[in-house]
């Protein structure tokens, strides 16, 4: 409702100005709502600020690709959303422009005009309507967007003529050739060399002259803003660039050392303004684009053996890649394929398969084209380096159903790339305290918005005002919070980058007394246990004994075993402080003292202390030697039963359901058990029945979306005596 008195407050003057301002009222409402619509459909999500970024940015190939990548459904959307204001329009004009009241009349037009074309958008924002209403987002954004354009502009003169020069740290090796390779929308999750399944990168996996860093993230999501950050040296890595003032530009600071520049790129020239990259790129000493159609990214290779072949003594040679940009089809010839394209991906739709298969070529195509750039200038010998990295990494329904590279939504996949670096004989010689050194340094977590001073270290030079706590490539490195806008990337983005991760991020930020008695249900895998430590307090884990061997297998029958022990489940949760409730599925009585030391001796081998463990059985006799033994134990209620009573009222019990009753309560006092569990519909009944019981366990919570959440929260704030709420929550690792 704020946020559509925002509409009426922004459109109502235009509603007074008769015809002439309705149907500009109409104009405006459908011009503001059709990206709205667009991106619904197209990625589930609402445009923002930095959506008129992209779309500023976005070249017409690009807005080709994409039409044909997302088929018909957004031309339908925006058809329909057509006809829609059409409809309005026609019928307000032709019906509603008759005598009467014309305040009244132009009222309820504007009401119209606003509540219908604007559509119920901007209500989802509980927050800031005003600043994430459409119509202040698209002004504020385009505005947001002339400025940084202007200073970007003014960059190509500072780039070119800055005052800040690099100071050689080494000797002049003589002749240096260095070639920079920035690749395009690749996930380090799609790569071989990283431990993908497939093998990705068939050509540098075999290379023992190469360095893969392990832990190297994009500073942003999309190139407009990824490119920049890469190649101009701003202050603080961590501060979003439009806080403060560039430094240097890495292209001027090599001219300025006496370095002949190259930018060859495979990527158009312009979008609806100068593209940025293009921006930095012509600051180099010779610019190159390759126009050919297919545009596939070997095409620089001749380009590059034009630069390599020149006589310059000192070169740094720029490839911009199409990499794996868009539709994923178009970036690699046809023979160059190594996985069919309707090769099924286990847990994947016949379509996601098909989009995995075309990006993972994608990227073995990228693969053997890096590999091509270092055979070529081993070729040319002397102080020579090859650096690889994409601008930024993808989702490709890695943890979304689709794939997008979008801040809305950014994963683990879109941050995380690969960072691959190649030395010469020749600069191993030189610099052998860096390259003897690079093999211990591939784990360090850096942010790519640190490259242009870590780059500048590589070669043998410092750049004034480059702390050498942020080099890459320096001894002096230390590792600090890689901040995302106000989040930690390592602690808030990257543990939830999992189906439903936003649920267990919304979790983890509920009131800390209720959130210690919020845990999680049926956490039997490791992805899922793995997941559930981001947020939740405690995890409930199924598990059958194993007279046997001794094994607690994991798992809830009749669901076929997976292999999975509880000793491996508690070698993960070593380094938590994770509580977990332990179903002991079919514990037999005469089972249960050998059962309870084995799981004393699995605890003590994995360093868990057994005060984080709540043991449950069916059976009351089962529990009383881990009660003995100094466990917490839980009696599973019986559910159907238990329900069944808790479903009437105790009036219409039989009375063989009394008798039952009773002899549940002396059993328990027989073996002193205090905790029992149910649904939580049954736990009033619990109370009534059980007066000595001191620990209510219950399930039948939920973590979801629509308000389940909030529900499961009223539910633990009525019942403060509940010791422990199970939810489920969605997971790719579910059984």
């Amino acid at each position: 409702m704020y946020a559509m008195c925002v509409n009426l407050l922004l459109l109502m003057p235009l509603a007074f100005w008769g015809r002439t301002g309705v149907i500009l009222c109409l104009l405006l409402g459908f011009a503001v709502g059709l990206p709205v619509v667009v991106y619904l459909t197209m990625f589930g999500y609402l445009p923002n600020r930095d959506t008129i970024y992209v779309i500023m940015e976005t070249k017409a190939s690009e807005l080709g690709e994409f039409i044909s990548v997302y088929g018909a459904a957004p031309a339908v959307a925006v058809g329909a959303y057509a006809l829609l204001v059409g409809g309005i329009a026609w019928g307000m004009l032709k019906y509603t422009w008759k005598d009467g009241d014309a305040m009244k009349r132009r009222v309820v037009l504007a009401g119209l005009a606003v509540g219908l074309l604007v559509p119920l958008v901007s209500a989802k924002y509980r927050q800031r309507a005003w600043e994430r209403n459409p119509y202040v987002c698209a002004v504020t954004g385009f505005e947001e967007y002339r400025e940084q354009r202007a200073l970007q502009r003014e960059l190509v003169s500072q780039i070119a003529s800055t005052n800040t020069a690099l100071v050689r740290r080494s000797a002049d090796p003589g002749r240096e050739v260095h070639v920079f390779v920035v690749g395009e929308a690749a996930t380090r999750w799609h790569q071989g060399l990283y431990g993908y399944f497939r093998q990705t990168n068939p050509a540098l996996s075999k290379r023992d002259d190469i360095f893969a860093f392990e832990n190297v993230i994009s500073r942003y999501t999309h190139t407009a803003k990824a490119i920049p950050s890469i190649l101009l040296y701003y202050p603080d890595e961590n501060l979003d660039m439009e806080k403060q003032t560039v430094t240097a530009g890495l292209t001027g600071l090599l001219r300025q050392a006496s370095y002949k520049t190259w930018w060859f790129s495979n990527q158009d020239p312009a979008g609806i303004y100068d593209n940025i990259a293009t921006v930095i790129g012509q600051s180099c000493d010779v610019v190159k684009f390759n126009h050919a159609s297919p545009r596939h990214d070997d095409a620089l290779l001749g380009m590059l053996d034009e630069a390599l072949a020149a006589t310059d003594d000192k070169k740094v040679i720029f490839l911009h890649l199409m990499g794996s940009h868009s539709k994923y089809a178009m970036r690699y010839p046809a023979h160059a394929a190594i996985f069919p394209i309707d090769a099924r991906i286990p847990g994947k739709t016949d379509r996601q398969s098909a989009i995995i298969n075309h990006y993972d070529n994608s990227i073995a195509f990228t693969d053997t084209l890096v590999d091509a750039v270092i055979r070529r200038v081993s070729k040319v010998g002397g102080y020579s380096t090859v650096v690889y990295f994409p601008d930024h990494g993808q989702d490709v329904c890695d943890v979304s159903d689709s794939y997008t590279h979008t801040e809305q939504f950014a994963t683990a996949p879109v941050y995380e790339i690969p960072f691959v670096v190649w030395l010469s004989p020749e600069f191993r010689r030189l610099r052998s305290d860096v390259a003897e050194r690079m093999g211990n340094w591939l784990r360090r977590p850096f942010m790519t918005s640190s490259f242009t001073g870590s780059y500048a270290d590589l070669l043998g030079f410092e750049l004034p005002g480059f702390p050498d706590g942020r080099s890459l490539f320096s001894d002096a490195y230390v590792a600090r919070p890689r901040m995302i806008g106000s989040e930690d990337y390592d602690k808030d983005i990257k543990p939830l980058s999992v189906p439903g991760g936003h649920v267990i991020r919304a979790v983890s930020r509920v009131r800390p007394d209720l959130r210690a008695r919020i845990w999680a249900h049926r956490v039997d895998s490791l992805g899922k246990l793995r997941e559930a430590m981001c947020g939740f307090s405690g995890v409930e884990i199924d598990v059958k004994y194993m007279p046997e061997t001794g094994v607690f297998d994991v798992g809830h029958p009749p669901a076929p075993s997976i292999g999975l022990s509880l000793s491996t489940m508690l070698g993960e949760l070593a380094a938590s402080d994770l509580h977990v409730w332990l179903d002991v599925k079919t514990l037999a009585d005469e089972e249960a003292s050998a059962a309870c030391g084995q799981l004393e001796a699995q605890l003590k081998a994995a360093t868990v202390d057994k005060g984080r463990i709540v043991v449950e059985s069916t059976s009351i006799a089962s529990l009383d030697p881990f009660k003995k033994a100094g466990f917490s134990v839980v009696w599973y209620t019986p559910t159907k039963f238990i329900g069944a009573l808790a479903a009437q009222p105790k009036e219409k019990w039989r009375r063989e359901d009394e008798a039952r009753v009773r002899g549940y309560e002396a059993e328990l006092a027989r073996y002193g058990i205090e905790q029992v569990s149910s649904p939580i519909e049954a736990t009033e009944l619990l109370r009534r029945e059980f007066p000595a019981i001191k620990g209510f366990y219950a399930w039948g919570g939920k973590a979801g979306d629509g308000g389940q959440l909030k529900q499961t929260l009223a539910r633990l704030e009525a019942a403060p005596w509940l010791r422990c709420l199970l939810v489920k929550f969605s997971s790719r690792f579910d059984r």
